[in-house]
């Protein structure tokens, strides 16, 4: 057997880059994957191949979760501007990571998610005509799947030494929700024990069953479950590294609509009794089957906890999203459960490793909440976490979100009827080519301006009256505002 590869293959590129275009590589970030968890997020590392007069490349997502009463989504993410028309020669640049927001309802469990790849070039001419209809250049497929972490009874192991049935002691469960879908299974997962047992020392090499049901609303493990074809062992594929980390390939777990996974501890080496298991899936710990564009099974999914989060806080987190405005950072989350849980506590941090605490949201019992951090210092990136706290004083991290601020200097838009268009003022001591893009609420581009704004208007005289997002690029930053056409 091979050894576990967290990070899935590598393949080699040019089987996705027909014709010399820009595609997108497949060593890091999106294109290593084949599926995309619904809270996690990464960017698109894009290589211009052979083409020689790039500014900017676009990772253009296409999200359609084939409900047939709302309409499927569009976004761009461009990499920074200024490529190659001023001698750059970088093979590849990276998008930012791409925000569920954007994507609104289309991005449930289930959805299917289209990326391609747009090239903006030196003079102003670009690959494409409407982002809303356009496919780029090697186009790759993904599915959204669901992870959310379920309650136990374990706390402790609840096993005594030699008992071996590997069928009572429940220290882990999770359900995945993939939507509609019908062919789909899970064929890959490593746990990480973050507990007191250690590998080997307490927990033998044979060291889970993973066992598996059906959503019901009612189900409740007893070992009478649907069983994998194979357990996670510590050192599975020839590892005898003792790090904790249990797994297995060829799991074959089918997936309908919602699936609960259940994870069983076996025997316990003596003494090993009052020792804890709280088990993580490790940072992409899952593959799929069957692998999308014929190679790609990973799923993008970050380290999550399976053991004892529901144990631990009672609340349920289920969606934290944040946002870049023009006013701050605005965070948004939703909660499905509350019992017994006091407030959170939101904390930023600059360096993704020390967090300080900006203010606390107590518990409303209406599962939605919000907060702005409108006092966000100057910086290329910001970091931010709940803390969730219980009536107890218990308490549990969310995952972490990564947000870019925008561009905060004096720029203002407006529109000004007596110049025909949106007016972009106090762009005098700004450098570089400039870019402005007009959305509607929907998300559709409907008009774009781009290069030295020596006379600052984005003519508008082919839009209709209402409401506009206008998104101003200069200098690798951004602002957005909102801009009312009468």
């Amino acid at each position: 057997m091979l050894k576990p590869l967290f990070f899935g293959l590598c393949f080699f590129w040019a089987a996705f880059a027909a014709a010399q275009e820009p595609f997108i590589r497949t060593e890091f970030g999106l294109g290593q994957y084949g599926y995309l968890e619904l809270d996690a997020r990464t960017f698109a590392r894009l290589d211009r191949n052979t083409f020689t007069n790039i500014d900017y490349l676009r990772a253009r997502y296409y999200v359609d979760d084939g409900n047939a009463i709302d309409m499927p989504t569009n976004w761009v993410y461009n990499t920074p501007f200024d490529w190659q028309c001023s001698g750059g020669m970088d093979q590849f640049r990276d998008s930012p990571d791409f925000n569920p927001l954007n994507f609104g309802a289309e991005w449930e469990a289930g959805a299917d998610v289209d990326v391609s790849v747009y090239a903006n070039y030196c003079g102003g001419t670009q690959s494409y005509t409407d982002p809303q209809v356009d496919i780029g250049f090697n186009q790759r497929h993904y599915e959204v799947v669901d992870v959310d972490a379920a309650a136990h009874i374990s706390d402790q192991l609840g096993i005594e030494d030699g008992n071996g049935d590997c069928t009572s002691a429940l220290v882990a469960s999770f359900t995945i929700d993939v939507g509609a879908k019908t062919d789909l299974s899970i064929e890959r997962l490593f746990v990480e024990n973050v507990g007191t047992a250690q590998e080997v020392t307490n927990i033998p090499n044979a060291a889970f069953t993973v066992f598996y049901e059906p959503v019901t609303g009612s189900e409740s493990f007893d070992g009478t479950e649907n069983i994998a074809a194979f357990m996670l062992f510590g050192d599975w594929g020839g590892n005898p590294t003792n790090n904790n980390i249990y797994g297995a390939e060829g799991l074959s777990i089918p997936l309908l609509t919602q699936t609960r996974i259940y994870i069983a501890a076996c025997d316990l080496e003596t003494g090993s009794n009052g020792l804890s298991i709280e088990l993580n899936i490790i940072n992409d710990g899952i593959s799929l089957g069957p692998a999308n564009d014929t190679s790609f099974d990973l799923l993008r999914i970050d380290e999550t906890s399976i053991s004892r989060q529901a144990l631990i806080l009672p609340v349920e987190l289920s969606g934290f999203f944040g946002e870049a405005t023009p006013n701050g950072i605005q965070l948004n989350w939703k909660t499905s459960n509350e019992e017994g849980f006091s407030h959170f506590e939101i904390e930023r941090s600059l360096d993704d490793t020390t967090f300080q605490s900006l203010g606390r949201v107590t518990a409303n019992g209406a599962g939605s909440y919000a907060y702005l951090d409108a006092f966000s210092p100057k910086v290329e990136t910001l970091y931010y976490r709940l803390k969730m706290v219980d009536k107890d004083g218990r308490y549990w991290y969310s995952d972490i979100l990564r947000l870019k601020p925008l561009f905060t200097e004096e720029i203002t838009m407006f529109f000004d009827p007596a110049q025909g268009g949106i007016v972009v003022q106090g762009l005098k001591q700004q450098k570089g080519d400039v870019a402005v893009f007009i959305y509607s609420i929907s998300g559709t581009l409907v008009a774009e301006r781009q290069g030295q704004l020596s006379q600052p208007v984005v003519n508008t005289s082919a839009i209709s009256a209402g409401m506009y997002i206008v998104v101003l690029l200069i200098d690798e930053k951004r602002v957005v505002n909102k801009v009312v056409v009468p």
